[in-house]
């Protein structure tokens, strides 16, 4: 009988130490991933080395699907970077995308899978405003830092302790927008914006900006996305006497603008956000893509470029070297890989983050985002705090003219 008792509590004493082994091997919590918790692999330590999972949700498909491209290839390169120096914390990084297509549920869906099943450290995107805006509550309410490459709504880097905004916000932009018709001396505009969920604040940001101006505008009119024709709008605004169009919306929506003022025989300057330098606007455009003006990161418009820009822009040359899209067909790179950097100045200081936590825990992370100072990044050296959490100063933002050739700063 001794024996016996002697023997079970050897057996014992082994089977509490491997338990205890097993539960301390991966970090410091042991959380159920199914709630959207952390698990003990995932929330970080010096033992793991398990990959340091990231998710990103973006429009791969849809109607946005070229800035989902250059977004997906900005992650790349930069997670293949981090992974060649060493990973974080000793750890790879891995980066796990899904498409949403633009489409508000399956953004849902998306950020729920990747918080749940994947048990991602954060989430950066979606692209579009409208689907960022319906997962917030999702990532606030499971405690994910939520770094936003795309989506330019006011408040996103203001009103959400843990969201950070690396695309300029409408304010700015609306700003830009706005003074545009006092530097030209255009005061009697006309509206034309989208119903949705990206057009109605850039709508609401114009119109606050063109009162601080003074300037009331002669009509306003609005647009679905999916409108393929616009005339009756744009007739209603030729008729109020408008001699400037303040647009919100994506390029395609301004492409089928521009060919219906050619048809109308009606030419005066378009202006609007930064969708309107995307290249679907000047190849549906085409030779129309003139008179429009719009506001864009000065990167890898002005030069010379900053020595971080350079070197981004050599690392996707020679990661991409087919690429036109978004370096551009010629030697030198040119406006548009400044929107991917967005994506891969979000990826480089959520990792130079969890490098300062020193842990992958949530809110660790999260404290350290917020404590970022002076980070030099590609589109802008990033500061944050827990007032502002926006990377790009308005002066990073410029003017631009579009043409059928290409995008440059106006004089």
């Amino acid at each position: 009988m001794k024996r016996f008792v002697a023997l079970f509590l050897v057996l014992s004493m082994a089977l509490l130490a491997a338990c205890t082994s097993q539960s301390g091997s991966g970090g410091t919590s042991s959380q159920n991933p199914s709630t959207g918790s952390q698990t003990a692999s995932q929330s970080g330590g010096s033992e793991s080395k398990d990959p340091i999972k990231i998710g990103l949700v973006a429009a791969l498909t849809g109607p946005s699907a070229e800035l989902g491209k250059g977004i997906q290839m900005a992650a790349r390169l930069a997670e293949k970077e981090l992974n060649a120096s060493g990973g974080v914390l000793g750890r790879p990084i891995q980066i796990i995308i899904r498409d949403d297509q633009s489409n508000t549920q399956l953004g849902l869906n998306a950020v729920n899978e990747l918080i749940q099943k994947e048990n991602v450290v954060a989430i950066i995107g979606p692209t579009n405003s409208g689907v960022v805006k319906a997962t917030l509550g999702v990532t606030a309410a499971a405690g994910v830092p939520h770094l936003i490459n795309n989506g330019q709504d006011t408040e996103f880097g203001y009103d959400y302790p843990h969201a950070f905004q690396f695309a300029m916000p409408n304010r700015t932009q609306a700003r830009m927008i706005a003074q545009f018709t006092q530097e030209t001396g255009l005061n009697k505009a006309g509206l034309l914006t989208a119903n949705d969920g990206y057009g109605q604040p850039g709508r609401a940001d114009v119109l606050a900006e063109l009162e601080a101006l003074g300037v009331q505008p002669v009509a306003m009119e609005e647009f679905k996305p999916t409108d393929a024709d616009m005339t009756s709008q744009l007739l209603r605004l030729k008729d109020a006497g408008a001699n400037v169009i303040l647009f919100w919306g994506m390029g395609n929506d301004a492409a089928t603008i521009r060919k219906n003022m050619a048809t109308l025989g009606w030419d005066v300057p378009l202006v609007g956000p930064n969708p309107l330098v995307m290249n679907n606007f000047r190849d549906l455009a085409g030779p129309e893509a003139r008179n429009t003006f719009s506001t864009y990161e000065a990167t890898f418009i002005r030069r010379p470029l900053t020595p971080k820009a350079e070197a981004y822009a050599k690392a996707w040359k020679a990661e991409y070297p087919d690429d036109t899209l978004f370096y551009g067909p010629g030697e030198e790179p040119y406006f548009y890989l400044a929107m991917g950097a967005q994506t891969y100045d979000a990826i480089t200081v959520l990792a130079d983050a969890i490098e300062r936590a020193g842990t992958t825990d949530r809110a660790a992370v999260l404290e350290a985002l917020t404590n970022t100072q002076g980070f030099e990044g590609v589109n802008s050296v990033i500061s944050f705090s827990k007032e502002k959490r926006v990377a790009l100063p308005d002066e990073a933002n410029i003017l631009v003219e579009i043409k059928p050739d290409g995008v440059y700063e106006m004089k």
